[in-house]
């Protein structure tokens, strides 16, 4: 079931496992509308928003709490949002991992972005929502709601409980008491902003995270570069970054060959990622990046292998890469790195 706007199914096992809690059918009310949660809990299945905004605003009803959008966002897991995150689960910090959110999150949401910047030592996490030809909201406010819950709930899930924003600004105004909210978020909460936005402690998003895998990371981001490249056929970014995940492990791969693969010519390549802005170059430097920050955390792994692993033919030319793209050299950067297990004390994360 598509339209203009799409969610992964999965938000539909969120919202019966929500109305379970309440004491109430979740499976049933799902069926009452139309949703078979069989169908729903495959990952390749989305829905409109169109037939999803009815079911939130049901299941709000339903439930009677004014908050049943946030308490929903709770029900979240590490495969809810398919290999979307899973790549969060195993990124090497908060920020990374929200990198991650704000680069795909198309898979669990075509309605809205997430948009990151840094500001006098926070990070800060904007959540836009589309708006239709009447300036109303693609979605419901319950939905919206428990996006910006499902965000926060994946970064507890990882980092511990005691995980809280600095404090929050809500873009709509509160549909319960400010201290529902503040309870709900642990922290200081406003209402009527442009957009929404969670700031963060961005020295405590930077640390590192027990969960890290670089070669999991790499896999779960080509399974969902390829998820998104099946929906979105146009979506030529994605079915490029893909190819060089697969190809760079057999050296550097050139336009030609990446173009080839994807059964078109260079020329025509190049077309299409000049309309989205961008490069072949610009998408092979950015994803050696991206790749490189995680690889060089696994303190296991020899610079050698890494330098391998992004196609580069020797350390040296890796090593020149690296200082252009963070300023200094990997081995540098990786002394720098403390080991997840002895990043901090187990207690803070009960």
């Amino acid at each position: 079931m598509t339209g203009k706007y799409t969610t992964i199914g999965s938000w539909a096992v969120i919202i019966s496992k929500a109305i379970d809690s309440y004491g109430y059918d979740g499976k049933g009310y799902c069926k009452d509308f139309g949703v078979d949660l069989r169908e729903a809990s495959d990952p390749n299945t989305r829905y409109s928003t169109e037939l999803m905004s009815p079911l939130w605003t049901g299941a709000a009803n339903l439930s009677a709490d004014p908050l049943f959008g946030l308490r929903a966002g709770t029900f979240v897991c590490p495969s809810t949002f398919h290999a979307l995150s899973v790549s969060m689960w195993m990124s090497i910090s908060l920020h990374e991992a929200l990198k991650y959110l704000a680069k795909y999150g198309r898979v669990f949401s075509t309605a809205g972005s997430i948009q990151l910047h840094e500001e006098m030592g926070n990070l800060v996490c904007s959540s836009y929502i589309r708006h239709d030809d009447q300036e109303q909201m693609v979605v419901t406010r319950h939905a919206y709601e428990a996006s910006v819950s499902a965000i926060l709930s994946l970064c507890r899930a990882l980092y511990g409980n005691s995980f809280k924003p600095l404090k929050v600004e809500m873009m709509h105004e509160a549909n319960a008491s400010t201290q529902d909210y503040e309870v709900f978020f642990a922290c200081p909460v406003s209402f009527g902003h442009p957009c929404t936005r969670l700031y963060y402690d961005l020295s405590v998003m930077n640390e590192s995270l027990p969960t890290a895998n670089a070669d999991l990371l790499a896999s779960s981001e080509r399974v969902t570069l390829d998820y998104l490249a099946r929906f979105d056929r146009e979506d030529v970014v994605s079915q490029v970054r893909s190819k060089l995940i697969e190809m760079l492990p057999m050296g550097e791969p050139s336009g030609e060959s990446v173009a080839g693969a994807l059964g078109m010519s260079l020329r025509n390549l190049q077309r299409k990622l000049k309309i989205k802005d961008t490069s072949y170059k610009l998408l092979q430097d950015d994803l050696r990046q991206d790749l490189a920050k995680q690889l060089i955390c696994q303190l296991h792994i020899p610079l050698g292998e890494i330098s391998f692993r992004l196609g580069f033919s020797t350390t040296s030319s890796f090593s020149r890469a690296f200082k252009r793209w963070l300023g200094i050299p990997p081995g540098a950067y990786r002394q720098q790195q403390s080991p997840p297990s002895l990043h901090k004390p187990v207690a803070r994360r009960q």
